[in-house]
């Protein structure tokens, strides 16, 4: 029985206490943050970081109201859901930064990979757009021919302008005799759909030692198998950096060499400029198949003359010749130049095989031991060709 003296106390009454705003806000702009996944957009990543510093305010002020404010558990899920959601974006941002330079580097190692084994088609290759590209890439599709003729630009073929390139230019030349050693990656970054990275890398050519910063950019690619992500060297982007840079003695005589053979060249072309044929025979050496040669070329650069018009050729004025290949041997030199002359509405390519007299020789120049003739075309954009000056 229950003691009748007894009487139990009356319920406390419950006091109402109110739910943190801050709690709610932090709540809110954590679940907001969500959005980061659907719109892709990196400077979202403020709003899980707001949402897990307001949660977190929200609830050191519901500990410190001494019990006034509720909303406790509302600030810790808050915490929580932006905690997760930015950590699992940065973890996902991080992974694939990852993935995309694995997948630059090991681009950029191959496209280095062609050009030392003198595989100037597959390298070329590699800085057209990809959606530019054939999807899939034959023998003859890498002929210089071929490349020419599907690759033009308003001011000739992209190929040659490749060629011309200073930095591919200046590695092809090496070939085998390049090296490389990768330094990293000194910046990259996200621009209009596409990824832009900057690798360093400490080459050393016959010709000079020095640090390269070689672009490469990714593209997206509809392919017979689905979307895929491709990517490119940009070499007009790419640059050699004066820094640390160290020029061999081979490469301090290749460039006087080479500033020798141009001006022989551009003797040779104002002779035939100037119709002097006999003077521009004097450059040769004396082979039936060069003399065959030399008159188709002579032919195509003065083509027009029986005309009313007659076409003037000089050098193309916006390429300098491009040097292939140079072999020293002793104090002579040979030199494999490839160059474009304008005549007329039309360019005409050719390659020319140069060498420095022997010891004792009576020629004093150099003199041309091989030519080809590489074709023509109708020249893109037309300006008037400068007149030639008149050889000494």
């Amino acid at each position: 029985m229950s003691d009748p003296g007894l009487v139990s106390a009356p319920p406390a009454e419950e006091t109402y206490k109110p739910l943190s705003l801050l709690a709610v806000i932090g709540l809110g702009l954590s679940l907001l943050s969500t959005l980061i996944y659907l719109l892709g957009s990196e400077w979202l990543i403020f709003l899980p970081a707001l949402g897990f510093l307001i949660s977190a305010i929200a609830l050191y002020r519901i500990k410190r109201s001494d019990n006034a404010l509720a909303g406790a558990g509302v600030a810790r899920f808050g915490m929580a859901v932006g905690l997760v959601i930015g950590l699992s974006w940065l973890t996902m941002q991080i992974t694939m930064t990852l993935v995309l330079q694995n997948e630059a580097t090991a681009f950029v190692e191959r496209w280095l990979e062609c050009v030392r084994d003198g595989k100037d088609g597959l390298a070329f290759i590699a800085t057209v757009r990809p959606g530019n590209r054939p999807s899939e890439i034959t023998a003859e599709d890498l002929e210089p021919r071929m490349l020419r003729v599907r690759f033009p630009s308003p001011f000739g073929s992209a190929y040659d302008f490749f060629l011309a390139a200073p930095i591919a230019e200046l590695l092809l030349r090496g070939g085998k005799d390049i090296s490389w050693q990768r330094l990293g990656i000194s910046e990259y970054f996200y621009y209009e759909g596409s990824w832009y990275f900057k690798h360093r890398y400490r080459i050393k050519t016959p010709e000079v030692e020095a640090d390269f910063e070689l672009l490469t950019v990714s593209d997206q690619v509809d392919r017979p198998t689905g979307p895929r992500r491709e990517w490119r060297v940009d070499i007009n982007n790419s640059k050699m950096l004066p820094d640390n840079m160290v020029t061999t003695p081979y490469g301090l005589e290749l460039t006087q060499a080479r500033n020798e053979a141009f001006r022989v060249v551009h003797q040779w072309i104002s002779h035939i400029a100037f119709a002097n044929k006999e003077k521009a025979r004097e450059y040769l050496e004396r082979s039936p198949l060069l003399d065959a040669e030399f008159e188709r070329l002579y032919t195509a650069l003065r083509r027009g003359e029986s005309g009313a018009a007659v076409s003037v050729p000089v050098l193309n004025r916006n390429r300098q010749p491009v040097v292939l290949r140079a072999v020293k041997d002793g104090p002579r030199w040979h030199l494999v130049l490839r160059t474009t002359v304008e005549t007329g509405p039309r360019e005409v390519d050719c390659q020319f095989a140069l060498e420095t007299p022997e010891l004792n020789s009576e020629k004093e120049t150099w003199r041309i031991v091989d030519l080809k003739y590489l074709g023509d075309r109708k020249r893109a954009e037309m300006m008037t060709p400068e007149m030639p000056a008149v050889p000494e």
